[in-house]
């Protein structure tokens, strides 16, 4: 930039010598050519924009290329076109060549860059950047000139809370970027800028705070992030699979969240979290089994409350998994557990049952799971409609018609009711699954099946680690110190002057 001026001036006139001896030689194609190539390129896209003029009317060509709708015409007009109408003025003036201060400003408040290839400049382009190309200037300049084509800030509709902030991400990295700068304001801030798929060069940055987020768990997740090699990214939940965070386990690996005072507090706890350019959903890592169990507003409430939920929302997780299974095991082996004033009545809820209680437990799950899909796939209203009363229609019918238990329909509820309960999506995937295994084992061995496969289950979650941290933390290894943010969650206490231990449990 410090040549910049200098280099314009000199298509007027004889510019400074020493400066000259400092141009340095940039293989490009010239003017027509580099215009020519951005045209071949981009062939006939009806937003490929070219406006073309001559500096002083009737000197140099110049032609700014932009696309439509990622650049902002207005933009370039105002903070390109202008200001170089400005700048021909001082160029023709006999007192430019005195004045490159005055230019470097002018130059400067456009956030002006010399581009050394032509393919970075195709890169600029698709990222909302204008291009300046200047008729016997060998170097192509480019101009931020960003439109704003995605959605503004609005409230989180995934994570709703009552209390707290309602803030939520949206589809532009820089925007989100600026949402948590807004939350943790410092310079240990540090933001790490990557761009993955060979196709949709997407963004993609690293955050994490520096002296908090330990140096090995921030060295091997940009190890990671560096080794992704994609044709395409286009949303976060990608990078979990492709960071090599065990694609085919069931359990999740990484944190999604579209909230801003989530992820700030995550990175306070030292993790990292990663943005995606194009998707509303953050990625913070590592995450541990407990952390499925915890949503943002569990930190704007008291502690007991938030401590009973959280218990809650375990034992339905517990219910939503096992109690379909449970049945199974009862029913077909084990009738002798139950009381005797409870054997009687459940043996005359099987009577006519034309299906083993395996199979019938089975294609009630099915059932149910295809009707909780096409539910969620509807419009919100009619689909909130058709899960409701839909299922009340098809549970009367059945029971009615003698192909089920009244008795199943009851534990299925309670199941689908529990499932309800998981803080987010991803988790009722893994219910679901979790679900077919143990109905699996609990119809093959009855209870003996069910605590295999939860032995099974146990086993696998010790195995996982997530940037070197284990996913069963804090129970396994158990840290007692890690306790204030498990199930329960400590009360906030004023952190004591010149202690270096945040004692908040955010």
């Amino acid at each position: 930039m410090d040549n910049l001026w200098d280099k314009i001036i000199g298509l007027f006139g004889e510019a400074d010598p020493a400066n000259n001896n400092q141009q340095p030689e940039i293989r490009m194609r010239g003017y027509k050519g580099n215009l020519a190539f951005l045209r071949e390129t981009f062939g006939n896209a009806h937003d490929f924009c070219v406006r073309e003029f001559r500096l002083g009317g009737d000197g140099h060509k110049v032609s700014v290329v932009y696309i439509n709708h990622l650049a902002d015409p207005s933009r370039i007009a105002e903070e390109v076109i202008m200001p170089m109408a400005s700048f021909i003025n001082m160029a023709e003036s006999p007192q430019a060549k005195s004045r490159p201060p005055l230019a470097k400003q002018l130059l400067s408040s456009s956030d002006l860059k010399e581009i050394t290839d032509l393919k970075q400049a195709e890169t600029l382009l698709l990222d909302g950047w204008a291009l300046i190309l200047i008729e016997g200037l060998n170097p192509v300049l480019a101009v931020v000139a960003h439109a704003s084509p995605g959605r503004a800030v609005s409230t989180a509709e995934t994570e709703t809370t009552i209390f707290g902030p309602k803030q939520a991400f949206v589809e532009t990295s820089a925007i989100n970027l600026a949402l948590l700068r807004q939350k943790i304001k410092t310079s240990k801030l540090k933001v790490e800028a990557f761009t993955m798929g060979t196709k949709t060069t997407t963004k993609v940055l690293l955050i994490y705070i520096d002296e908090i987020a330990p140096d090995n768990m921030v060295d091997d997740a940009r190890e990671r992030l560096s080794q992704v090699e994609v044709d395409e990214l286009m949303d976060s939940s990608y990078l979990e699979s492709l960071m090599g965070f065990g694609s085919l386990s069931p359990f999740p690996q990484a944190l999604y969240t579209e909230r801003p005072d989530r992820v700030a507090g995550n990175l306070l706890e030292g993790r990292v979290a990663i943005l995606v350019d194009g998707s509303p959903e953050a990625l913070v890592l590592p995450v541990g089994f407990a952390d499925l169990f915890q949503v943002a507003g569990d930190y704007y409430g008291r502690s007991l409350s938030v401590t009973l939920v959280r218990a809650l929302r375990v034992l339905a997780f517990f219910l939503a998994t096992t109690l379909p299974a449970l049945y199974a095991a009862l029913v077909s082996f084990n009738y002798e557990i139950l009381p005797t004033d409870l054997t009687i009545p459940v043996a005359s809820f099987r009577t006519g049952i034309p299906f083993p209680p395996a199979i019938e437990v089975f294609l009630m799950l099915l059932i149910v799971d295809i009707l909780q899909e096409g539910a969620t796939r509807l419009p919100t209203k009619v689909g909130q409609t058709v899960g409701v009363v839909g299922g009340f229609v098809l549970g009367q019918a059945i029971i009615q018609a003698g192909l089920v238990s009244p008795l199943l329909l009851i534990a299925i509820a309670i199941s689908l009711i529990g499932s309800f309960a998981m803080p987010n999506y991803r988790v009722i995937g893994l219910v679901r699954i979790l679900r077919y295994a143990l109905l699996l084992g609990g119809s093959v061995l009855s209870g003996v099946g069910i605590m295999a496969v939860w032995v099974a289950i146990i086993i696998h979650m010790a195995s996982i680690e997530v940037l070197g941290v284990p996913y069963l933390r804090p129970l396994a290894p158990l840290r007692m110190a890690s306790m204030g943010d498990f199930i329960y969650r400590r009360p906030y206490i004023n952190k004591p002057t010149g202690s270096k231990d945040n004692e908040q449990g955010t």
